[in-house]
């Protein structure tokens, strides 16, 4: 028996408006729960370490803001062709506990503000980088780059791992937040 090849879908306009919205809803679930996890987690690490909690900078509602007009921008930018929608990410917390746990040097009695800026410094670096290999992609073309990372490696390893390694998070957030949690899990399955 013959398989047939399945091709992956470049464009999301092909599915039509109502599955179109259907992921656009789905995703905006899934990635709401992370978008306000992430900036509770990075103030708790800071008033752990620093004995003082953060009162400019990353907030839930900061954090919701950014999330809405960076997804605005996405959006433009691909000719809203992704039904997506953009948050925060998990990526960045190992380097926000370690910055508020520094204690020695230049970052001894530093308050928590003034640890988070350079978090927050750091995390705008890593932003440039990105858009400097966005650059690079555009230039390259993105047939080239999808040879290497074509979508069907890519998402299911990349994508169901980090899920897989922050369950634990996943179960906090349920717990603080059950609709909104449970979408999550759910998503992970």
């Amino acid at each position: 028996m013959e398989q047939k090849k399945i091709e992956p879908i470049r464009d999301a306009r092909k599915l039509g408006k109502a599955k179109m919205l259907i992921l656009g809803i789905q995703h905006m679930f899934a990635m709401f729960g992370a978008t306000i996890l992430v900036p509770i987690l990075v103030s708790g690490y800071f008033q752990a370490a620093c004995g003082e909690e953060l009162t400019r900078g990353l907030s839930v509602s900061v954090t919701l803001f950014c999330a809405g007009f960076g997804t605005l921008i996405f959006h433009l930018c691909t000719k809203f062709k992704v039904p997506a929608f953009l948050g925060s990410s998990f990526a960045f917390l190992g380097g926000f506990y370690t910055v508020a746990n520094l204690d020695s040097g230049m970052y001894a009695g530093m308050s928590a503000n003034d640890k988070a800026a350079y978090a927050c410094g750091g995390i705008f670096v890593a932003g440039m980088l990105y858009f400097v290999l966005a650059l690079i992609i555009k230039l390259v073309g993105v047939n080239r780059v999808m040879k290497f990372l074509p979508p069907v490696v890519l998402k299911p390893r990349v994508v169901k791992g980090f899920g897989a390694r922050f369950l634990h998070l996943q179960v906090q957030l349920f717990q603080m937040l059950q609709l909104t949690g449970y979408l999550h899990l759910l998503h992970l399955l």
